[in-house]
């Protein structure tokens, strides 16, 4: 890895913060759901019917040990991303039934 590739401070936090969002997320889920994580890559629904942020969650990583599995794929940005923007869905989801 060079020096211009090697991520600064701020962004190993902002990443590490990021992390902790999507296990606290994961790990709550699984409490709720009374589901106990095993290792290894699992299958996963349509990603054009449920979107990859869904898989990405509710067959992965609710379903994988924590870094097992696609938990190695949190590593990039990108990824990470999409996991949070399916908190946040999943968030206002919960949201918008309690208000109804």
């Amino acid at each position: 890895m060079g020096i211009e590739e090697t991520p600064s401070l701020p962004e190993k936090r902002d990443a590490e913060r990021e992390m902790k969002t999507i296990r606290d997320f994961v790990h709550a889920y699984r409490d709720e759901h009374d589901i106990t994580p095993t290792p290894g890559l699992k299958s996963e629904l349509s990603c054009i019917g449920f979107g990859e942020g869904f898989n990405l969650f509710f067959r992965q990583l609710t379903l994988t040990v924590d870094g097992d599995g696609e938990w190695k794929s949190l590593e990039d940005p990108e990824i990470r991303k999409l996991a949070l923007e399916e908190i946040e869905a999943q968030n206002r989801d919960a949201k918008n039934l309690q208000d109804d």
